[in-house]
Formats: C-alpha cells, structure tokens, sequence
C-alpha cells in the first residue's frame, strides 16, 4: 500500500474515532440527563469542523435529531407555567441557552427541529419566563423571612 493511502487512512480512522468519543461522551451525558451538557458538546465538535456535519450517516443525523426534539420537548415541559418553579427556571433558562447555541450556527439547520424550533420561538420569552419564576422565588422567600 502506498504511504500516502497509508495516511489518509490514518487519517480518516482517526476522524472517525474522534467523532464517535464525541458522540459517545454526548450520549453518557444525555444518558445522565445533562440534557444542555450533551448539546454543548455535540455543538463544540461540530465547531471545530462544522463539514463532519456532511460526513454523518444518515442513521447518525437521525439520532442526534431525534434526540435534539426530545431535549427540547422536555425543556418545554418544565417551562410550562404550571410546573414547579424550579423546573420552571431550569427549563425556561436551559431553552434560552439552546436558543442562543442554535442561532449562532449556520450548521445547525440541518436539523429541522432546530430551525423549526429557532423560527418559532421568541428567546425574550425564555428570558422573561425564567426571570418571572425566579422573581416569584425570591418574593416567596423574602415574604417568608418578613413574617
């Protein structure tokens, strides 16, 4: 075998490796429900070489995808209104740091339920959801600490 196909080889076998502990330490993360956690690092290594996003197999794309809807439908849940506060900050403020992830990759619109989800949502509203819950905590504990 010639040297040269012996490097490329090397090299493609080490992209492959390098991209699948990526994946792989994304999905531990998603495993443990550091749900934001696995995004962020599924997105660092798509910044570093944001044309691996052309080398992902079809089967790949579908899973980080389905995987993405899933964060963001649980995200959405504990932001509803009548959750618990808590959930209701972690969940507002964790969809507003997805949001401004998103929006500032021009990759990340090969996922649809990313764009579906940056065209349809308002990152105010993440901000203002997360800001009235944690008001409402903090007018909570200081009526408490008055009485």
């Amino acid at each position: 075998m010639p040297a040269y196909l012996k490097k490329m080889s090397f090299l493609f076998i080490s992209l492959l490796f390098l991209f699948s502990c990526a994946l792989e330490k994304a999905e531990k993360e998603y495993q443990k429900g550091n749900y934001l956690k696995s995004v962020e690092i599924v997105f660092e290594y798509l910044d570093k070489k944001p044309e691996n996003i052309s080398k992902l197999k079809p089967k790949v794309k579908t899973e980080l995808s389905e995987k993405f809807s899933n964060i963001l439908s649980h995200y959405k849940r504990l932001s509803a209104e009548n959750g618990r506060m808590d959930e209701q900050i972690e969940g507002n403020l964790s969809l507003f740091a997805i949001y401004s992830m998103i929006e500032s990759r021009n990759y990340s619109t090969e996922f649809p339920e990313l764009k579906k989800f940056v065209s349809e949502s308002n990152i105010e509203s993440f901000y203002n959801g997360g800001k009235n819950a944690i008001n409402h905590v903090f007018n909570g504990y200081l009526k408490e600490n008055n009485e």
